[in-house]
Order: structure tokens, then sequence, then C-alpha cells
């Protein structure tokens, strides 16, 4: 079992975070070397002998960014390696006191950040402390359950009245469907 720090997988989901911008920069910097390779023209040589330069100055291009884009491959694989084995080993609270209200401490500064506009999901983007992520796999389940719940609108109410009694003559024959309490769709 490798032994977890804060510290790297804050570097690592750092790295994560900025991959796309990463391996974007490394296309852009191969492709703008391959352009100027192939447009490379030297008046003193014949068109064959440029021809052959550019080929290599294009192999060499290709070589060098292809040896570049697996190396940033293998460190974002390590990286989300090391996080799924964090994720793995870290997913439950300790049970001790301290742990605990540190938790519930964490966990009332994220219900202050949601209070003020922020998304749960924001704020768990935004960390990468294991003692908020832990606050949230605790707590959070629960929180977006009671957040989510919502007023039934009057129509629904009715409906939800009507259940025990869907199909009496008197709704059938008046069109009234049941379910939402208004009129069915004819």
């Amino acid at each position: 079992m490798t032994t977890i720090y804060s510290h790297t997988v804050g570097l690592y989901i750092e790295m994560l975070q900025k991959a796309t911008a990463t391996a974007s920069a490394h296309a852009r910097e191969m492709f703008d070397g391959i352009g100027k390779a192939q447009s490379q023209h030297d008046p003193d040589l014949t068109d064959q002998a440029n021809a052959e330069r550019r080929a290599k100055a294009v192999a060499a291009w290709r070589e060098v960014g292809g040896e570049k884009g697996a190396e940033l491959r293998k460190e974002h694989a390590r990286a989300r390696d090391y996080l799924l084995e964090a994720a793995t080993v870290n997913t439950k609270l300790p049970e001790d006191a301290v742990t605990i209200m540190l938790a519930t401490q964490k966990w009332q500064g994220i219900e202050r950040m949601v209070a003020a506009g922020a998304t749960l999901r924001d704020t768990i983007a935004a960390t990468s402390d294991i003692p908020t992520l832990l606050a949230v796999a605790e707590f959070g389940p629960a929180f977006a359950a009671a957040n989510s719940y919502r007023e039934p609108h009057p129509q629904e109410r009715v409906g939800f009245a009507l259940d025990g009694v869907r199909q009496t003559p008197r709704l059938a024959e008046s069109g009234c469907n049941a379910q939402y309490g208004r009129a069915s769709p004819r």
C-alpha cells in the first residue's frame, strides 16, 4: 500500500486539470515546428536536396513530438492512478472525535460557499484538500437530497390526492387524468 501525501494529490489534481491545455500547447508547438520544417528552402540546394532536408526535419519534429506526447501520457496516467488509489484509500472518515469535528468544520465552510451562490460541484472541483473532500463524501449526499426537494405544484398535489381513485367512472367520463388532476389530451 502506497502512502498518500496530500501535497502530491494537489499537484496531480492541478496537473490533470491542465492536461488539455498542456497537450494542446504541445500539439501546437509540434505542428508549428513541422510547418516550419516543411517550408524550409535553401536556394543553394537542388529541389531534391531541399525535399530530403525538409523530410528529415519533419521526421525529427515528429519523433521528438511523439516522444514528448508519450511522456505526457505517462505522466497523466501516473497522476490518474495515484489519485484513484488516494480516492480508494481515503474514502471514509476515521471515527475519532477530532477528525469528525474537523470534517464538520470543513462541511460548514462548504455550506457557506453554497449559500453564497457556488454549486456543490464547483466547490468540490476547486479543492484538493483531503479533509474537505472527505467531509463532502460524508455530508454531501444528504445535503444534495435535501436541496433537491421542491414543493409540489398544486396540480401535482391534486394528482397525488387522486392517485387512489385513478379510474372512477366519473373521472373517466369527464376525461380527467387523475395522475395530474387535469383534463386528458384527446
